[in-house]
């Protein structure tokens, strides 16, 4: 792994071994350097420190840099080999996302989501299962939206990806997906940290449009982008984000999505505001599947 900057010495903290362990076709980008022309953003990990939310979803859509890490967030190496993990492609990874991002600890939490009408007993099964959770009080409301959000967006947005910004989904209209288009609501802590997220069949999300939607909150306003009227204004998106420490969306085009959010456990709501965020993306196109099937 190389270190890009234009300064004489790279500004943040980063051990020999962990530049050791990835190939130097990875590279570590000082976020106030310019990217040579001869290397890839999608090749790079931009590395900054307490760039604000807005800042950090500007980045991404800006730069094509798919991965930013944040040196005072408490999972900044951790994130730096998640990041290297998936330029890398690294199969193992996709197999057990969980393997990285949480230190080998499986779900403790799944429920496979089929159809609209389970809402309800999904959200209860939810709430119980946080309940269950120590040292997660400051952050159960945030973690039951970022729950509901995550549904609707598994039954009413991933299996109708392809429909043009022109038409709508019905939201009140009974969903149920086929077998083989099942979802996967689930929910991983390690006593630190909480992960939840979704895991979709779809792979119909595109993570610039997403942020787009999530960057007109920031630019409009929430209330603003209410007004607005339409489903799909990104302002679940947003929250969902907002809320976040560490947020993933990993997409392989037609084959699957992976969102993800991680909260720290333990800290006061303020202290959790102060924690700058990590934000990661990929969309694969066209390529071998990296993808388990049986994940």
């Amino acid at each position: 792994m190389k270190v890009i900057t234009k300064q004489t010495q790279f500004p943040y903290p980063i051990s020999e071994a962990l530049l050791e362990k990835w190939p130097d076709s990875i590279y570590l980008l000082d976020i106030h350097t310019k990217i040579p022309k001869d290397i890839l953003p999608e090749r790079c990990i931009g590395l900054c420190d307490n760039l604000s939310p807005e800042n950090v979803i500007s980045l991404c859509i800006n730069t094509n840099i798919q991965h930013v890490v944040q040196t005072s967030n408490p999972d900044f190496e951790n994130d730096i080999h998640v990041a290297a993990s998936v330029i890398t492609k690294n199969k193992m990874f996709f197999e057990n996302p969980f393997s990285t991002l949480l230190g080998n600890v499986e779900p403790q939490f799944r429920y496979t989501l089929k159809a609209s009408k389970q809402k309800e007993t999904v959200m209860i099964a939810v709430r119980k299962h946080l309940e269950s959770l120590p040292r997660s009080n400051t952050i159960k409301d945030s973690l039951m939206f970022i729950a509901d959000e995550l549904f609707t967006n598994a039954l009413f947005n991933a299996p109708f990806g392809s429909l043009s910004k022109d038409q709508h989904i019905d939201r009140t209209a009974p969903i149920e997906l086929p077998i083989e288009d099942y979802a996967e609501l689930f929910i991983a802590e390690n006593g630190k940290k909480i992960l939840i997220g979704c895991i979709d069949p779809f792979g119909s999300l595109i993570p610039k449009k997403l942020f787009s939607m999530i960057h007109q909150c920031y630019e409009k306003g929430v209330l603003s982008s209410m007004r607005m009227g339409t489903g799909g204004a990104g302002i679940g998106s947003y929250f969902m984000f907002h809320m976040s420490t560490n947020f993933y969306v990993l997409v392989q085009e037609g084959t699957k999505t992976f969102v993800c959010c991680a909260l720290p456990m333990g800290q006061s709501s303020k202290s959790k505001e102060l924690i700058p965020k990590n934000l990661h993306f990929s969309l694969l196109k066209g390529e071998a599947n990296v993808w388990d099937s049986n994940s």
